[in-house]
């Protein structure tokens, strides 16, 4: 449990300190944050701008699920999802960071 402890600690630092978008916490819900997601624009030219300063990012679902092969006979039209899914990006609340490292990747993504 001390590493969910210190990754809810990272998010509260990111949710204080970021100008981007980002997940919700429902109330009375305990998020584990095994991810920290945020939504941006140019989610590419982010993604090369935080790993040229050794920042990594990840992108976790690049495609809805009727976007996959698997799924080609249930076409939708989901305008909204698109656009989150083309523009959500995850960013490092590993537990093994450290509060300064945290403060770092905070840095670089609000100079952005």
């Amino acid at each position: 449990k001390t590493w969910i402890k210190k990754r809810r600690n990272f998010a509260n630092i990111y949710k204080k300190e970021l100008n981007f978008s980002y997940q919700s916490e429902e109330k009375n819900s305990c998020h584990s944050y095994h991810q920290f997601a945020i939504l941006v624009n140019n989610r590419q030219k982010i993604v090369d701008l935080l790993k040229n300063k050794g920042v990594s990012s990840v992108v976790h679902y690049p495609k809805l699920i009727y976007q996959q092969p698997a799924y080609s006979d249930y076409k939708q039209n989901l305008p909204n999802a698109e656009k989150i899914s083309s523009e959500v990006l995850s960013i490092p609340v590993h537990h093994s960071l450290n509060e300064e490292q945290i403060l770092q990747v905070i840095k670089i993504m609000n100079s952005l």
